[in-house]
């Protein structure tokens, strides 16, 4: 059940206000006074009775980062068949990505050597020059009294 095609796509000009056309089931294309096309999937969870709206992070278009319709009809069907699923994808997703940026926060600060653990693996690691064998022991104790 096509609704439009991709020339007819491309054929949308711009009105004084935004409109939106149906492209397929769940599928809209949302056209900009300026000229801007999205793609918004819409989708009901099931178990809920809500109808949900997702905006394509892509314009719709063939160049760089655009997304072609095909591909926008192919990711509304995968939405689609998730929030049948009973799976909100799009707030698991924004939940996924704060968590993967909270997790790189958290190992960030963990991560942080003071410049005494610097110093004592530095110790540990340093070989001397001259024949290349670890530091002596009062090498080493001599290093990391200055800390």
């Amino acid at each position: 059940m096509t609704l439009l095609t991709s020339r007819a796509v491309d054929a949308l000009k711009p009105k004084d206000q935004p409109y939106k056309m149906a492209i397929d089931r769940g599928l809209q294309l949302r056209v900009a006074p300026d000229g801007v096309k999205t793609l918004l999937v819409r989708y009901t969870v099931q178990g809920t009775s809500a109808v949900r709206q997702y905006r394509l992070p892509q314009e719709y278009g063939n160049g760089a980062g655009q997304i072609k319709l095909a591909d926008a009809r192919a990711e509304a069907q995968r939405i689609r068949a998730l929030a049948r699923a009973g799976v909100d994808w799009p707030a698991e997703e924004e939940a996924r990505l704060q968590a993967e940026a909270q997790a790189r926060e958290t190992q960030a600060s963990t991560d942080g050597q003071t410049f005494a653990e610097a110093l004592r693996e530095y110790v540990e690691e340093k070989r001397r020059a001259k024949d290349g064998l670890p530091l002596k022991a009062r090498t080493k104790s001599e290093y990391t009294k200055m800390v």
